[in-house]
């Protein structure tokens, strides 16, 4: 309920004003604007439904599954997705509500949809949408269960967490954490043996399907990401100060120095799930590259840091104003390119792979030598084509049949000069000839050998 004399029904029927109107600009620019490799790799699972995947979890291949309806639609096969990830903005509402007053509240609304990660990043579907929602809903669920200790409030604690799972594995982040803050309030006896069991029912319930694939595929995706994350054994440098740089600059210079100066009296849950993915992952850091999304689970959090206790919001105004001028310049620039960039890595992913697709029909069957280029092309042309099973990185693609040709003769699209290696299924093969496609790609023909041949 809202605070007497606050004027928390106004704001928030202005606020959920705000809200639909965002997710309609969203909802229109997702539709616009085409999706980028990774989307079109997560796109291509969604026509091989599995339990799960190599790469990641099935949540965002399972988002996009419910966005075939709309294919035909621009790229509006994002917009379950979309949905979403929007929706964690009214998650969150009953959080920001326990520690936050009517100002600070405007202003965590503003700075959130326009975070670039968090905001209009979130046009861009990756498994960190699903994600942000689930650990958003955990978050509330152990803040509503410790206050009222209920079975059904640890059960739908571990439906949120189970969802989680299902969304991204680094969901996993999220039980240190919940220990961490509840030594700090004392609460320990909480995680008695009577709640465990039920919120383990409640997680076993919902993640089931990773557990299961990864049981029947020798834990894949488990070691694949462990390797992916973790598996480093020489530092580099680099990967802690580009780290570092890329949390400054997505979080914000003034959002991270309010929160690191975060007034005495603020609730210590905000700081645990707040600061703690932020030095986990520069922990990580040590141990392997760290992509920058991999801690947009802790911005609402730290936004809210950064505006507690707080009664002035220039600082908050000038950062709107920067997101909001940084957006328009870069959504300007991919609809009519005028920034002097030598190396334009969005454009450059949206056009990428594009000169191959008119090759497609005419050299059938036809593969391609990566996953990103099967995914690409297969987006762009609306039908499936497929990695050839021996090339490029283990993917999704590795565990298809599809990737291993039956005919007599067919193609695969390679960079130009690439040597695709002899496997047990093609020595039975001989390379024809190349053809030449764009700059950067040839196609390859192959053909059987009579029977007979050494």
């Amino acid at each position: 309920m809202p605070i007497a004399g606050d004027g928390g029904a106004t704001l928030g029927h202005r606020l959920l004003t705000l809200w639909f109107a965002v997710l309609a600009i969203k909802l229109a620019l997702a539709a616009w604007l085409p999706l980028v490799l990774d989307e079109t790799y997560y796109w291509a699972w969604s026509h091989h439904l599995q339990l799960s995947y190599y790469d990641h979890p099935p949540a965002v291949a399972w988002l996009f599954w419910l966005g075939h309806p709309f294919e035909s639609w621009g790229n509006a096969v994002r917009w379950p997705a979309i949905i979403l990830g929007h929706a964690t903005l009214l998650v969150w509402w009953p959080m920001i509500r326990r520690v936050l007053d009517r100002n600070q509240r405007r202003w965590w609304f503003i700075l959130v949809l326009l975070s670039p990660l968090i905001g209009p990043g979130s046009i861009i579907v990756v498994p960190d949408i699903p994600l942000l929602f689930s650990w958003s809903l955990a978050l509330l669920l152990l803040l509503n269960w410790a206050d009222r200790p209920t079975p059904a409030g640890a059960f739908t604690l571990g439906i949120a967490l189970g969802l989680g799972f299902l969304s991204k594995y680094h969901i996993v982040l999220f039980f240190p954490l919940a220990l961490i803050w509840l030594w700090r309030e004392r609460r320990l006896a909480l995680l008695s043996p009577r709640w465990l069991l039920v919120g383990l029912a409640g997680f076993a319930l919902t993640s089931w399907p990773v557990w299961l694939w990864n049981a029947t595929h020798g834990w894949d995706s488990f070691l694949f990401q462990l390797g992916h994350g973790l598996g480093a054994t020489t530092w580099q440098p680099h990967w802690t100060w580009d780290y570092l740089l890329a949390q400054v600059g997505l979080l914000f210079p003034t959002v991270a120095y309010f929160a690191l100066l975060a007034r005495r009296g603020a609730p210590s849950w905000l700081s645990i799930f707040g600061w703690g993915p932020i030095v986990f992952f520069l922990l990580a850091s040590f141990k392997g590259n760290v992509e920058a999304n991999w801690t947009s689970m802790a911005y609402p959090v730290l936004i809210a840091l950064a505006l507690y206790g707080r009664n002035r919001f220039r600082w908050a105004q000038a950062t709107a104003a920067v997101w909001a001028v940084a957006l328009v310049v870069v959504a300007s620039h991919v609809a009519w390119p005028w920034l002097p960039l030598s190396r334009d890595r969005l454009r450059y992913e949206l056009i990428l792979f594009d000169s191959i697709v008119p090759f497609v029909d005419r050299y059938q069957p036809f593969y391609a030598d990566s996953y990103q280029m099967a995914a690409k092309v297969s987006y762009r042309l609306r039908a499936q084509v497929y990695q050839l099973r021996g090339l490029g990185r283990t993917s999704f693609y590795s565990y298809l049949p599809e990737g291993i040709p039956t005919e007599d003769r067919y193609f695969v699209a390679v960079e130009l000069g690439a040597v695709v290696p002899r496997q047990s299924w093609n020595r039975s093969h001989r390379e024809v000839r190349r053809i030449p496609v764009s700059e950067t790609n040839e196609l390859i023909e192959f053909s059987r050998l009579p029977e007979g041949t050494p």
